[in-house]
């Protein structure tokens, strides 16, 4: 059916694309224990889908912490991966 020709035809173009890590700047000192908290959060509970929301003020490098937890884990995820900023 329809929806089967959809799924067969994104799954070839992303074999053909290939998952590529998001752009991340050097991150400070004591930023990796920030970006290991935020994975051990989204391991609690290993049963589907997991979502977590960073807040707080600007500049504290809630973005920089999202990406290196997305280029971390994002080789694992199957089908579709995307980063939503802003």
């Amino acid at each position: 059916d329809e929806a089967e020709l959809v799924d067969i035809i994104v799954e070839e173009v992303q074999s053909k694309l290939g998952k590529t890590p998001l752009h991340v700047a050097e991150y400070p000192i004591g930023m990796e224990g920030q970006v290991q908290e935020v994975r051990k959060l989204l391991k609690k509970d290993g049963r589907g889908v997991n979502m977590i929301a960073l807040h707080g003020m600007s500049g504290i490098g809630k973005t920089t912490i999202a990406k290196a937890v997305y280029n971390e884990l994002f080789h694992d995820f199957h089908g579709a991966s995307s980063f939503i900023s802003d």
